[in-house]
């Protein structure tokens, strides 16, 4: 365990705001901590009673939500914590070194994680850390606040 899955498990309950998704990715499972993104190619339908959703994987990627489940297989359906202004936390996957305090977006080097915000056009952010990480796949405790894509 570590400081942020400790702090999280011993003072927050999950609560709401949860979303369905459906995991519409080729073949890797979603995991506990992933930050995934709206798939435009597979939307709510009378077929698909849920968000198809994929892990984040570029800078300009507009985060969703965090997956909350252990695992979702490709094309199995879950849920996920909507980032949505709510005064709302969430562990979350690092992607390297992120200092308590600091703003994360999604990663490009490490799939459905987070590393330190770097503002640049088409950047989001989705929150703020909480405690701090020094490698990669180390759990952080974040305060979900979507806002982006700057400009």
């Amino acid at each position: 365990m570590s400081a942020a899955t400790d702090l999280f498990d011993a003072n927050y309950s999950l609560g709401l705001p949860y979303f369905p998704i459906k995991n519409t990715g080729a073949s890797a499972a979603l995991t506990v901590g992933m930050v995934v993104k709206v798939d435009a190619s597979n939307v709510l339908s009378a077929s698909q009673p849920a968000v198809g959703v994929i892990p984040t994987a570029a800078l300009t990627d507009v985060p969703f939500g965090i997956v909350v489940e252990t695992s979702i297989a490709a094309g199995a359906y879950g849920t996920c914590r909507v980032i949505d202004g709510t005064a709302a936390w969430c562990v979350v996957d690092a992607s390297g070194n992120i200092a308590a305090g600091a703003q994360v977006m999604p990663s490009s080097s490490v799939s459905g994680a987070v590393r330190t915000y770097v503002a640049s056009a088409g950047n989001s952010v989705v929150g703020q850390a909480l405690t701090a990480t020094t490698a990669a796949a180390d759990p952080v405790l974040v305060k979900l606040q979507l806002r982006g894509p700057s400009t």
